[in-house]
């Protein structure tokens, strides 16, 4: 999912989970076991004019959005919120519509 100022997008490699973790300084890399078995999802959210550049990190888990953290654990701006706000609008509960 994309906006004029963000983007959300998969890790393309497990380690790519390692980098975002290394660079945001967060334990996202302990949640590898649980995205290789398909327990957990993790996306990268991207300001959308430096997609490449790590910003925050998002566990979705059960069609439900678990967390989101900025570098160090930070919490969320309220753009952030807003754009995560949209995305589960449109893509969790959709997601969930269609299981139901």
């Amino acid at each position: 999912m994309e906006t004029e100022q963000f983007l959300l997008r998969l890790p393309k490699r497990i380690h790519e989970i390692r980098q975002e973790g290394n660079a945001m300084h967060h334990c996202v890399a302990t949640y590898i076991d649980r995205v290789a078995k398909g327990e957990t999802t993790i996306l990268f959210l991207r300001k959308k004019q430096n997609p490449e550049t790590p910003f925050y990190t998002m566990e979705v888990n059960n069609g439900a959005m678990i967390q989101c953290r900025a570098k160090y654990n930070g919490p969320m701006t309220e753009e952030v919120k807003e754009f995560v706000e949209l995305f589960q609008k449109k893509k969790l509960r959709s997601t969930e519509r269609k299981a139901g």
